[in-house]
């Protein structure tokens, strides 16, 4: 990350990846201190290394950043994926 003018950021691409992004319920957002509409579940692939605080840019060029300790692995059946909490910035 390398700072330029103003509160700007300039991000470098570490990793492209498919998600699949479904808004949280109202009542699930307020649990992540989030408001409805800006929380989000993600699912992806369990290769792709996540972290806290890690940023994904949607084809929209939507900004989210993974909530703290909203990361979990799960599986159904013989696929594994992971399930992310991320908030829209």
């Amino acid at each position: 990350m390398v700072a330029t003018t103003g509160n700007k950021v300039a991000y470098s691409t570490l990793t492209s990846t498919y998600a699949h992004l479904q808004p949280l319920s109202d009542e699930k957002s307020a649990l992540f201190g989030g408001a409805y509409g800006k929380v989000y579940v993600a699912y992806c692939d369990i290769s792709v290394d996540i972290k806290s605080d890690d940023k994904f840019r949607d084809s929209d060029n939507n900004i989210y950043i993974v909530k703290k300790g909203a990361m979990t692995t799960r599986n159904f059946g013989s696929i594994e994926y992971q399930k992310i909490i991320i908030e829209m910035v």
